[in-house]
This record gives C-alpha cells, sequence and structure tokens, in this order.
C-alpha cells in the first residue's frame, strides 16, 4: 500500500500514514484490555513508530 499511491485524499488535505488490519487492532486491545486505548492518539502513535510494526506504515513520516 505504500507504493500503490501518494496516500493523500482527494482533496489532499489527509494522508493514510498506516493500515492496521483487525486482527493487529485485536492483538493491541487483547494487550491493553480496553477498548479505550484506541482513542489515545498518543497510544497509537506509540505502536506505529515502534520497529516492530513498520510493517503497517504506508509513509516514511514519524507519527507525533
Amino acid at each position: 500500500m505504500a507504493n500503490a499511491n501518494d496516500g493523500y485524499n482527494r482533496t489532499r488535505d489527509m494522508r493514510r500514514l498506516a493500515s492496521i488490519p483487525n486482527i493487529v487492532l485485536m492483538q493491541w486491545l487483547n494487550e491493553a484490555g480496553s477498548m479505550e486505548i484506541l482513542r489515545d492518539p498518543k497510544f497509537l502513535a506509540r505502536k506505529l513508530n515502534d520497529p516492530d510494526y513498520l510493517y503497517l506504515r504506508t509513509a516514511p513520516y514519524k507519527i507525533a
């Protein structure tokens, strides 16, 4: 998906930075024990910046 296109939407105001499969989301939910973690941008940034999950990234940017 990283090489399919530039990742921007039609209006070019948002860019896809990652694609997270449901199975990975379920794993994160099981680890955390709460659905609330998926609403925490810091949690998602920490996970997506982790080298273990580099394969989920679709853009070369670090997520803040």
